[in-house]
């Protein structure tokens, strides 16, 4: 179906409903890069070459001088402007308590600083979601391999969650397989935590709205509707980055992918919710999307979201549809795979019928 777009004579005028005026952290400032070039020795890691990343901090694969064995080293300047690694240390730190979930986290080897930076030591990971999708055919996964990497994505936002924290940033590029050599290749990792948010207070309860609220930097095409409004995040907002995540896995793009003005991206969302816009956001999508949707859509600021449900939803779409979750895209030797527009019982045609 061609994508036509909002309908521009229905639109209201955003500007009543608190759009902001959205920038990328890179628009507004830019960490100046700590340069640590190859064979630098820091300790008795030795640099080997600075790892392709969008995190905000400078990330560097290192190998450790006696064992050989290669790790993650973030860096981070002293005097940095707008400092995240003490956050991301933090939130490393209470995922090492998470149980068998906290195998979706990197696990913190080493940590230090110097009179010019700091930094951290942490599991080396594999290719992130974004680079394995953009290299796939029609930058997408097959509908399997979207639908089980989506369900491990969500375990590890919800071990996030259960330890008190949001991750706020949730896109393609914050989750990365694991390393083939080390027979990770069907594990995925949930990475960068910059930008992370301890929701609870001590006593476990959700801390109540700020009056002046984080104002969200991250992707403008993943970004939930309440990052447009300048809103205070909450979980319901990672579970709708995580979707439309997961729904760009599945059909290598999104409905407002293209918009570069956040009041069209915030537009094409509210369609999104409408018969119309579910034709165009779930269109060969298996209908279980759209009951996920509808899940995260009545969620409020403190509501816990219902995982256990969207696992089942999701492993549904896969039961019907004859789908295996394994083997995943990247693996050798694998068969071909069934993509979107295949499947028995799409969203569109819920859509449809319930016109």
């Amino acid at each position: 179906m061609k994508n036509m777009g909002p309908n521009k004579k229905e639109k209201h005028d955003l500007n009543d409903i608190g759009i902001k005026e959205f920038k990328s952290r890179r628009a507004e400032y830019i960490p100046v890069p700590v340069e640590l070039p190859e064979g630098y020795q820091l300790g008795k890691y030795k640099v080997m070459k600075r790892i392709e990343s969008d995190t905000e901090m400078n990330c560097i694969c290192v190998v450790q001088d006696k064992k050989k064995d290669e790790y993650a080293l973030k860096v981070e300047r002293c005097n940095e402007k707008e400092p995240m690694l003490r956050t991301e240390l933090f939130v490393l730190q209470q995922m090492e308590q998470a149980g068998s979930e906290r195998k979706h986290f990197c696990k913190i080897f080493d940590r230090g600083a110097n009179n010019d930076f700091k930094y951290i030591v942490i599991t080396l990971t594999g290719k992130s979601l974004r680079a394995i999708r953009k290299e796939s055919k029609d930058q997408r996964f097959s509908l399997g391999c979207a639908l089980s990497v989506g369900i491990q994505c969500l375990k590890g936002l919800e071990t996030l969650h259960e330890k008190g924290f949001i991750h706020r940033n949730v896109q393609p590029s914050n989750f990365c397989v694991g390393r083939a050599e080390l027979k990770e290749h069907r594990l995925i990792y949930c990475l960068d935590f910059g930008f992370a948010h301890q929701y609870k207070t001590k006593e476990g309860k959700v801390k109540p709205k700020r009056e002046k609220p984080y104002t969200y930097r991250g992707s403008l095409r993943h970004a939930s509707r309440n990052c447009y409004k300048g809103e205070e995040l909450a979980r319901v907002d990672d579970l709708e980055m995580w979707l439309y995540m997961v729904v760009e896995f599945s059909k290598g793009s999104l409905p407002w992918m293209n918009e570069k003005n956040p009041k069209e991206v915030y537009e094409w969302q509210e369609v999104a919710r409408k018969d119309f816009g579910i034709r165009q956001l779930f269109g060969g999508l298996p209908v279980e999307f759209v009951e996920v949707m509808s899940h995260i859509d009545g969620l409020k600021f403190v509501d816990t979201p219902d995982y256990n449900k969207i696992y089942g939803l999701l492993q549904n779409a896969l039961c019907v549809n004859g789908l295996d979750e394994f083997p995943y895209d990247w693996e050798e030797d694998k068969p071909k795979p069934m993509a979107a527009n295949d499947v028995k019982d799409s969203a569109e045609n819920a859509a449809k019928a319930e016109k």
